[in-house]
C-alpha cells in the first residue's frame, strides 16, 4: 500500500513538473474543458427552461387549444376561433370534460377609483381578458382568495393576480373594491389569483366574467358572429381520456357550411396541444424547437 503511494505521488509530481513546463497548453485545455462544459450546462438549462412551459398544468396532454386554418388562395393560420365555437362544442358534443372560451384586450388602460384625488390609470400591456370560468379547470393559476365555486359567476366581476391588488390597492383587503376599464364599465374584485409562474405563455393578470361581454361588446359574445376571426378570441378544451383529436375535428368541420355558406375563405378548424403553443410559429409561438 505505501509503495502504491509512492507511485502516486511520484507520478503526481511528474505531472506537476509538465504542466510547469507547458503553462499555455495546459492553461488553454483546461479553460477549453471549462467554457465546453458551462456552455452545456446553459444549453441544458436554456432547453429544460422552454420545454417546461405549461407543462405544470394538471392533465396537460389533454388540454388543447383550437386554432383555425383559413384556405383560400393560400393557408393562413389564426390561432384565433369563431366566439360561438366553443359553445356549440359544448352543447353538440360530449367529446371534452371541460370547454372555455376567453377573449382578451391587450394594452388595456385600468382606472383605479382613488377617495381624493379621483382615478390612477394603469396601463397594463397584457390587457384583460374575459373568460369563462371552467378556464380555471383546465388551467391550475390557483386562487389565494375567493369562492372558486362562484368564480366570475356574476357580470362585471373580476380577479386580479396578488402583484396587481398589492399596486392597485398596496396592502388594504381588494375583495369588493372595484376597477374601471371605460367610461362606467366598473368590476368588482371577487378573487385574488397567486402571481403567474414565468414559464406560462398566459401572462395576463385581470380575467373578468364572460358574460360581461354582452353588453361589454357585444360583437365577441354573440352567438352568430361566425364571420370573422381574431386571434383575441380563443378556445380551450380538456378532452375526456382517450379522445382523439381527430375524431373532434372531424366533428367541427360541418359547422364551417352551416355557419359560413357563402364564404370563399374555407375555415378548418384543428386542435393544437398545449405543448406545441410555445413553440408552433404559425400561431405566434414564441420560440422555435
Amino acid at each position: 500500500m505505501i509503495r502504491n503511494y509512492l507511485n502516486t505521488s511520484h507520478l503526481v509530481k511528474i505531472a506537476w513538473r509538465n504542466v510547469l513546463k507547458q503553462k499555455s497548453a495546459f492553461l488553454i485545455k483546461t479553460g477549453g474543458l471549462t467554457v465546453s462544459i458551462a456552455c452545456g450546462l446553459i444549453i441544458y438549462l436554456f432547453v429544460q427552461y422552454h420545454l417546461s412551459f405549461d407543462q405544470f398544468h394538471s392533465k396537460p396532454d389533454q388540454i388543447y387549444r383550437i386554432v383555425t386554418e383559413m384556405h383560400r388562395e393560400n393557408i393562413a393560420f389564426s390561432k384565433g376561433v369563431p366566439n360561438p365555437l366553443g359553445k356549440f362544442l359544448r352543447n353538440d358534443y360530449s367529446y371534452a370534460d371541460k370547454i372555455a372560451r376567453i377573449v382578451t384586450f391587450r394594452d388595456y388602460l385600468i382606472l383605479v377609483p382613488e377617495i381624493k384625488n379621483g382615478f390612477t390609470k394603469y396601463r397594463e400591456s397584457e390587457g384583460i381578458a374575459f373568460v369563462e370560468s371552467d378556464f380555471f379547470t383546465i388551467f391550475n393559476y390557483p386562487l389565494v382568495t375567493g369562492d372558486k365555486s362562484r368564480l366570475l359567476q356574476e357580470p362585471h366581476s373580476a380577479i386580479i393576480t396578488e402583484r396587481l391588488s398589492k399596486k392597485y390597492f398596496g396592502d388594504e383587503d381588494p375583495i369588493g373594491k372595484t376597477i374601471l376599464l371605460r367610461d362606467n364599465d366598473y368590476f368588482k374584485i371577487t378573487g385574488i389569483l397567486k402571481n403567474l409562474p414565468s414559464h406560462s405563455d398566459r401572462q395576463t393578470e385581470i380575467y373578468a366574467s364572460f358574460n360581461t361581454l354582452k353588453t361589454f361588446e357585444p360583437w365577441y359574445y354573440s352567438d352568430n358572429s361566425w364571420g370573422g376571426i381574431d386571434d383575441a378570441t380563443q378556445c380551450f378544451v380538456r378532452l375526456n381520456p382517450g379522445v382523439n383529436p381527430s375524431e373532434v375535428e372531424a366533428a367541427m368541420e360541418p359547422y364551417v357550411k352551416r355557419f359560413r355558406p357563402n364564404s370563399k375563405n374555407v375555415h378548418h378548424y384543428k386542435l393544437q396541444p398545449l405543448k406545441e403553443i410555445h413553440f408552433d410559429d404559425r400561431y405566434d409561438g414564441v420560440i422555435s424547437k
